[in-house]
């Protein structure tokens, strides 16, 4: 088992470092809060006011968007992924969707990504339709995210049908 834990970790590491590895970290300094909120807070920068909206937990337990009402413009910060597949660490899928909603029902006239090109409220709600998408039917994910690693993992082994119905019953619950 060790030397599977060390192969599993010398992979993580040869991933890490292909989607990490263009980003020096070493040379970031971090700089810690100053000033925390909830729910929201307003900051000038200059004479630019902005609204900081906290929209999180979704992708992480701090997502927050940024507003800019006088120049129609919002930062969505890790909330939008556009072209791309988000990951969803912290959850729960709701808090992303009405992060979506908010994003499409302002109308902003530029939506600055955490991922991806400008987007639009078409991208935003591609990205929300497939999150509530995945909310439908929700407990078949446990068999199709098992078929998903047999696909690519050939020594993954498949839950037998009894397991699988056992899991989707539990979510369903």
């Amino acid at each position: 088992m060790a030397a599977t834990h060390r192969n599993g970790l010398v992979e993580v590491g040869a991933y890490l470092q292909r989607i990490f590895g263009t980003f020096r970290f070493s040379e970031v300094e971090p700089a810690p809060p100053t000033r925390t909120f909830t729910e929201s807070l307003t900051i000038a920068v200059g004479d630019i006011s902005m609204d900081l909206v906290e929209v999180g937990p979704a992708h992480t337990g701090g997502d927050v968007i940024v507003e800019i009402p006088a120049r129609d413009t919002v930062f969505t910060g890790d909330i939008l992924f556009n072209g791309g597949t988000p990951v969803v660490w912290a959850g729960p899928f709701g808090n992303w969707i009405a992060a979506c909603d908010r994003i499409i029902d302002a109308g902003w006239k530029t939506i600055v990504p955490g991922h991806g090109q400008l987007a639009t409220a078409d991208d935003i709600r591609t990205l929300r339709d497939h999150l509530a998408w995945l909310l439908g039917d929700s407990e078949r994910l446990a068999v199709n995210v098992d078929t998903a690693f047999a696909e690519l993992d050939p020594m993954h082994q498949r839950a037998d049908a009894v397991t699988s119905f056992t899991r989707m019953a539990a979510l369903a619950r």
